[in-house]
């Protein structure tokens, strides 16, 4: 079971967008999560709830992003510093 809690999902996601989504490298996952990722900003920012099919699209923004850094689905981070930190070990 994958140990991350929704809220910070939808944080790391959007400190992700934030800091990332012009970048070239990362073109092709926003692309690819081009709803998931803005539900989860918009989650994390208070400005929308999500029902099922909308948790369902960040989730898999988020396993997206997992894989897009090569990292095991079932770990738990608490920021994206953290994340990118694990993924450089």
């Amino acid at each position: 079971m994958d140990k991350t809690p929704f809220s910070k999902k939808c944080e790391i996601l959007t400190d992700f967008s934030d800091m990332y989504s012009s970048s070239d490298w990362a073109k092709d996952y926003f692309d690819f999560y081009n709803l998931g990722v803005p539900w989860a900003l918009g989650v994390h920012r208070n400005y929308l709830t999500l029902n099922e099919k909308g948790v369902e699209y960040v989730e898999q923004s988020w396993k997206g992003l997992l894989e897009f850094f090569s990292i095991d689905p079932y770990a738990k981070f608490d920021s994206l510093d953290e994340l990118i930190e694990f993924a450089n070990e």
